[in-house]
């Protein structure tokens, strides 16, 4: 699998890794909008040396990953491979009552799927996953390999015995 932190490049070896991980040179080329053609350019620059940088590319990636590391960001390396979820409070509604966003981002992609809660439980965090994210990636066919929570309570708890995570 390669790395890199450049978004040109990026795109490229996404490219790539998301063919790997699927297996299916065509389904990547079709998820990432791309001409299998290209997909075969992009390789063959690899097979012979990679993706040649200059030294002030090179450099800027560097700064880039320490940049990168020193706000904690994560690298992904394809579409489905991380997703982040968080929960916000909104406000009050009269009538209503308290309103939370329960928000669901594909980290590579940036692809954001986001629903309106009364509640900020377990059960409403698997909702969207449910209800959102899991159809959306499925009509795509990519698996969900990864999910970042924070520790909050709707995230964290006993296997056994909280909604959460007996869902996934």
């Amino acid at each position: 699998m390669l790395h890199t932190n450049e978004k040109v490049i990026k795109h490229k070896v996404g490219l790539l890794n998301l063919a790997e991980e699927l297996g299916n040179v065509s389904k990547a080329c079709q998820v990432m909008e791309l001409s299998r053609d290209t997909f075969y350019r992009y390789k063959s620059a690899v097979d012979e040396g990679g993706l040649i940088l200059t030294e002030s590319q090179v450099q800027a990636l560097e700064k880039k990953k320490l940049d990168d590391v020193a706000h904690g960001e994560i690298e992904t390396t394809h579409p489905s491979y991380l997703g982040a979820q968080d929960v916000f409070y909104v406000g009050t509604l009269k009538g209503v009552g308290r309103v939370y966003q329960q928000t669901y981002i594909d980290t590579y992609s940036k692809v954001a799927q986001a629903k309106l809660y009364t509640t900020k439980t377990p059960i409403t965090a698997a909702d969207i996953l449910n209800d959102q994210v899991l159809p959306f990636y499925v009509l795509q066919e990519l698996p969900i390999l990864r999910i970042l929570t924070y520790r909050g309570t709707e995230y964290c708890g006993n296997r056994e015995r909280h909604d959460y995570q007996r869902y996934l």
